[in-house]
């Protein structure tokens, strides 16, 4: 009984992309139930998903960051301070690689 409550808010959390309690849900799971054959299909399908999100790219913070860097570059430039924009650019530039 405390197995499916457990399982049934594991696949709520999944639902939800909440992995990280979704994966603890199903860890219980197979404490109490360790035969528990959608416990375990559950579970490799949470690493594999918790594995595709830390490899995402959220490009709205780049895009902001990257923003703020060309808009102190365009204010260096209209100052005539090339050297300054030139520098200010390129961290934008070289921070958009990166991520």
């Amino acid at each position: 009984m405390l197995s499916k409550a457990y399982q049934r808010r594991g696949y709520a959390y999944e639902h939800l992309e909440k992995f990280s309690e979704a994966k603890q849900d199903f860890l219980r799971v197979k404490e109490l139930q360790p035969n528990s054959s959608e416990a375990t299909k559950a579970l490799a399908r949470l690493n594999k998903a918790m594995q595709e999100d830390n490899s995402r790219v959220d490009l709205g913070d780049v895009e902001l960051k990257v923003n703020k860097i060309k808009e102190a570059g365009n204010a260096l430039f209209g100052q005539q301070k090339y050297k300054e924009a030139i520098e200010k650019f390129s961290e934008g530039v070289e921070m958009f690689k990166k991520e």
